[in-house]
């Protein structure tokens, strides 16, 4: 009889590690999706791109025009030394010296002061582009669902 309790024992043992899906388990398929190269490659990530691209081409060009602006009135000032009374010229430098003094300022007002925030502005919306397409891949390739990829946040960019 304690033969075959302990037999009954191994077997009901056996069968509950059998069927506590441990096999089932390493059958699974795990994928990994590269979300910030998804996003630039395709046709909706490269036209975000692109209009990031000209946001920070129109900053840059405002900041070089105002540049130019500074390097011409500090010319003139040049020029004009010998020819300007002492006073005259102190109020030109003086004046030349506060713009270029808030060139800096007004280029930290600039929308693309925080480029990590705009850039997360202009891709935010292919988010739920990319992850509703990495869920259909995934339910149609039967890919293990568990690791959460509907939990996405734009932090990854």
């Amino acid at each position: 009889m304690r033969k075959y309790s302990f037999f009954c024992l191994v077997a009901v043992v056996t069968a509950l590690f059998l069927l506590n899906g441990s096999f089932v388990w390493a059958a699974e398929k795990t994928g990994f999706v590269m979300v910030r190269e998804a996003m630039i490659n395709t046709e909706a990530g490269k036209n975000a791109a692109g209009q990031l691209t000209k946001i920070f081409e129109k900053d840059r060009n405002s900041v070089q025009a105002k540049e130019k602006e500074l390097q011409k009135l500090k010319d003139e000032i040049d020029n004009q030394r010998q020819v300007l009374k002492e006073a005259n010229l102190k109020a030109k430098e003086l004046g030349l010296s506060e713009k270029i003094s808030r060139l800096p300022v007004d280029v930290e007002k600039m929308p693309t002061k925080n480029c990590r925030q705009r850039k997360q502005e202009v891709f935010k919306p292919l988010i739920p582009v990319m992850l509703k397409v990495i869920t259909e891949i995934g339910e149609r390739e039967q890919y293990n669902d568990d690791c959460g990829y509907q939990q996405c946040s734009p932090g990854f960019l």
